[in-house]
């Protein structure tokens, strides 16, 4: 019945040769001129072009064999706009909010190949956004990754006990009249600062992949990650991380990166009131808000 009714459609619409010709038309257009209907694709590069030319094809077989006459009628004359036409074709879902936290525990599979868990926060920030680019390839719309302080949080702890391990170990060199306490105190603020500074290489990465890589659509993937809940030692550091990031912006102009868009969660009890353990993360996040 589905096949009759999208050749009845065709018929109805005109010859064959006419619909050719529009999406051949289309495709011109798009491989000299380029489109700027959708800003994370940048049309002059090939990977968007192909992507581009592909949902141009996708758009007319939806607009001449699946879709009502009446609705396409519509939105050609400006009465409606059926928002991402060109991805309705395939089985495919919009706007996921992704278990990425999930996905890196345990470690995972990905096109045959067995992943294991990462083994410190900056290789997990840097696996992420991989994930990020693959898993947002395969939907259309917007891609959720939430609670990436607390996600992350728990590999910056697997970073901070190998780096106090690895300083406990060596610290005796470093000391001629060796006191345990001393060395404990020494190795403790050791592991803290390269846990820090890993947290932030890995969210420098993490950000810069997700907004100089296109994924298989041929766009940057519309991200969005939300941070500000977790009250641990290391989640206020990443949310402290990302918070600064952002406002020294990318690159030599540090500009203002367009992706991840940022969620800071609010909770009374958790940063709403100015007892509340992250309440000075609500306010570096107020400052982020406002200049940038």
């Amino acid at each position: 019945y589905r096949s009759y009714k999208a050749y009845r459609q065709l018929r109805a619409s005109g010859n064959y040769s006419e619909v050719m010709l529009e999406t051949y038309e289309e495709v011109k257009k798009i491989i000299d001129v380029g489109d700027n209907e959708n800003a994370n694709k940048e049309s002059r590069e090939n990977n968007a072009k192909h992507a581009l030319i592909g949902e141009a094809i996708e758009k007319k077989i939806n607009k001449t064999f699946e879709m009502d006459p009446k609705w396409i009628k519509a939105h050609d004359e400006g009465y409606i706009h059926i928002h991402d036409l060109s991805s309705r074709l395939l089985p495919q879902q919009n706007c996921t909010v992704a278990d990425v936290g999930n996905i890196l525990r345990g470690g995972f599979t990905h096109a045959g190949v067995r992943y294991s868990e990462p083994g410190g926060v900056q290789k997990a920030m840097d696996i992420a956004g991989d994930i990020v680019l693959s898993m947002s390839s395969d939907q259309y719309g917007g891609f959720s990754f939430p609670d990436v302080d607390k996600e992350f949080a728990y590999y910056a702890e697997k970073t901070y006990r190998k780096a106090l391990e690895y300083f406990l170990e060596n610290i005796g060199e470093e000391i001629e009249d060796f006191d345990p306490i001393l060395a404990m105190n020494t190795a403790n603020k050791l592991a803290k600062k390269q846990t820090i500074r890993e947290i932030e290489q890995g969210w420098q990465s993490f950000e810069t992949k997700l907004n100089t890589i296109s994924n298989a659509l041929g766009q940057i993937p519309f991200v969005t990650v939300s941070f500000g809940l977790d009250t641990t030692y290391w989640g206020r550091e990443i949310t402290k991380a990302a918070l600064n990031f952002r406002l020294k912006g990318l690159g030599e102009n540090h500009v203002t990166a367009i992706f991840p868009k940022t969620i800071f969660l609010h909770r009374a009890e958790v940063n709403g009131n100015i007892n509340s353990p992250n309440y000075n993360l609500k306010e570096l996040a107020i400052e982020y808000s406002t200049k940038k």
